[in-house]
């Protein structure tokens, strides 16, 4: 039985607009804390957008925090090999910058599970094996040393912080080369509809500044532009 994504005209609508776009559009609203400070693109390209799969990692504390953890029965793998299709992961790894959260093999399980990208505060590990993955993925650093370095996993699909916002499962992530944006998930469709009609203003704006419009009443604009605008909308299929 096939079945559809309720989001997927609002995720197209998101991902036209990008993380800019949409980043605006949450500070008029009074959302401030939305963009994750120090995810940066590191593989891939283009924009991603779907809900939310979270991981929390903990400090690292060395009598509990040792390779022999990783076969216990709650681990990052068994996080990994429960992200669903379509899922943005979201890892929370406290702002550390040496401990890498994850590397190729974790990655290339991702992909495989369907993840459209992963997003983390912290460190990524495996750059070149990455690479070969493919999987696009937003991260602080890359390097060699392990988690177990300096952290310890916690748990999946619960709350967490990342880049100092608070990301709760299922809340839409938009990522591009400006980063990633959180939008909460009850507000999606609504934010989908506007960035709509924003990204067709300034398509709007473009178009009359290439004829020669300076920006005095066309961006913002004033009554007479929007009229304008109105009568332009209506010919276009955007």
């Amino acid at each position: 039985m096939t079945t559809t994504n309720p989001w997927h005209g609002a995720y197209d609508a998101l991902r036209r607009g990008g993380t800019a776009t949409a980043s605006g559009l949450l500070v008029d609203a009074g959302l401030k804390r939305t963009w994750m400070q120090g995810p940066r693109q590191l593989i891939g390209q283009g924009v991603v957008v779907g809900p939310a799969f979270t991981i929390g990692f903990l400090p690292a504390r060395e009598d509990i925090t040792s390779k022999a953890s990783y076969s216990a029965t709650e681990s990052i793998m068994t996080a990994v090999e429960a992200v669903p299709e379509g899922a943005v992961v979201v890892i929370d790894a406290r702002g550390d910058l040496v401990s890498g959260t994850v590397g190729d093999i974790l990655v290339e399980m991702l992909k495989r599970r369907g993840a459209k990208g992963l997003i983390t505060d912290g460190a990524v590990r495996d750059l070149a094996g990455l690479r070969r993955v493919g999987l696009p993925i937003w991260a602080a650093a890359n390097g060699a040393p392990e988690a177990i370095v300096g952290l310890h996993y916690s748990r999946h699909s619960v709350h967490i912080g990342c880049g100092g916002v608070l990301v709760m499962p299922n809340d839409t992530i938009i990522a591009d080369e400006d980063g990633a944006v959180l939008i909460p998930a009850g507000l999606t469709d609504g934010y989908a509809e506007q960035v709509t009609a924003k990204v067709n203003y300034e398509l709007f704006v473009l178009e009359k500044m290439a004829q020669g419009r300076g920006l005095k009443g066309l961006y913002p604009s004033d009554a007479a532009t929007e009229q304008e605008y109105s009568e332009w909308s209506k010919s276009k299929f955007y």
